[in-house]
């Protein structure tokens, strides 16, 4: 962070304060150090976060489309002096270390796919969950791997990788290396969008956990507290301030091997949980299911009673209805007048019209008597 911040900045990295990105507290600082700059951009974070949803998300997207086209430029400008010789180091041998150097640097930057499962907590906030969350989570993982790959492949070829984990900012020091010093400044630049990034999509997600957490009785109620914008208000104030502390004491090396080792946990309990949940039956899932099941059907016969019901009812009715007019004509045709008949014939279709069923019934039976 200290260079980094030196090259952003056009100066030597003695001439920066450096209380204001990583002033030793114990020892050398490998642990504990004092960063200024590293709280100042949770709270920002923070602080975008309270707008509301939409606001994150344009922030977010402008962002990660930095960081995006910085690493493309990346791959593309890096590309032109790449040379495969550099893959291979001592021995002819393109692990000279074994494969358990490669597992172990695997681990070390798991916190790359860090973020991937915030995706899962905005399911409340998108319209399709069913269909949005597996494409979101999926793509994103898919594009950023590729990425990585590509970039791994493209700064390794461009210098030995052994020179390159002395460095403190590689990716910058591998184009200084090539005479591409334009570039190195556009990488500096970018590294802090994609810092910035990191923490954004972590500040995101937190808050909402918290507040399903509250919602289903496992935290404190005031987590379930929301502004007018519909953000967690008390989740994202604790969560930012909690974040801030530590990034503000704790350095920026330690930070990556914890949170390295906390996905790594965190990922395979779930995974191992879920397999678990497939072949392992829960009695309460089980009755949640049926009770279900037993709900539907019920309400399917309690609907299809009503709608025969009222079925039952209009059929009577018309046929009541059809009776009166038939008994109506009969009438008017037996009368000795037949002025006379037409009006009680006329005078039978009102009825059933009217009343229907019986009443034009009993009024078709009049009109028989008096004809």
């Amino acid at each position: 962070m200290a260079a980094l911040a030196a090259r952003i900045a056009g100066v030597h990295q003695s001439a920066i304060p450096s209380w204001l990105f990583g002033m030793p507290l114990v020892g050398d600082g490998h642990v504990l150090s004092f960063s200024a700059l590293a709280g100042l951009i949770v709270i920002i974070c923070s602080l975008i976060m309270l707008l509301g949803v939409s606001e994150s998300s344009t922030f977010n997207i402008v962002v990660c489309a930095v960081n995006v086209v910085v690493l493309t430029l990346v791959v593309i400008a890096g590309s032109f002096r790449a040379d495969a010789a550099n893959w291979v180091v001592e021995n002819n041998s393109y692990a000279p270390y074994g494969a358990g150097s490669v597992v172990q640097g695997a681990g070390l930057v798991f916190f790359s796919f860090l973020g991937f499962e915030m995706c899962s907590s905005m399911a409340e906030e998108v319209k399709n969950p069913q269909r949005d969350m597996p494409v979101g989570i999926l793509s994103s993982l898919a594009i950023a791997a590729a990425i990585y790959v590509s970039v791994t492949l493209v700064v390794t070829s461009m210098a030995p990788f052994t020179s390159l984990a002395t460095e403190p900012a590689p990716l910058a020091w591998a184009f200084d290396h090539v005479g591409m010093e334009w570039c190195s400044w556009i990488i500096n630049v970018g590294s802090l969008f994609g810092l910035t990034a990191a923490t954004f999509t972590c500040l995101l997600g937190q808050p909402r956990i918290f507040y399903r957490m509250a919602s289903d009785g496992l935290l404190f109620p005031l987590f379930k507290n929301l502004n007018k914008k519909g953000v967690p208000l008390e989740g994202t104030l604790i969560t930012g301030a909690f974040t801030a502390c530590i990034a503000v004491t704790v350095s920026l090396e330690a930070l990556a091997d914890a949170i390295s080792i906390g996905t790594l946990l965190a990922f395979s309990l779930v995974d191992a949980g879920v397999i678990f949940l497939r072949y392992v039956e829960d009695p309460a899932a089980k009755k949640r299911a049926l009770d279900a099941r037993r709900a539907v059907a019920s309400a399917s016969r309690r609907r299809s009673v009503e709608d025969s019901a009222a079925g039952s009812v209009e059929g009577q009715g018309a046929l009541g209805g059809d009776r009166g007019i038939k008994e109506a004509q009969s009438g008017a045709y037996s009368a000795p007048g037949h002025g006379d008949g037409l009006e009680r014939k006329y005078a039978g279709k009102d009825a059933g019209s009217r009343s229907g069923g019986a009443s034009a019934g009993r009024g078709g039976g009049n009109g028989d008597v008096e004809g």
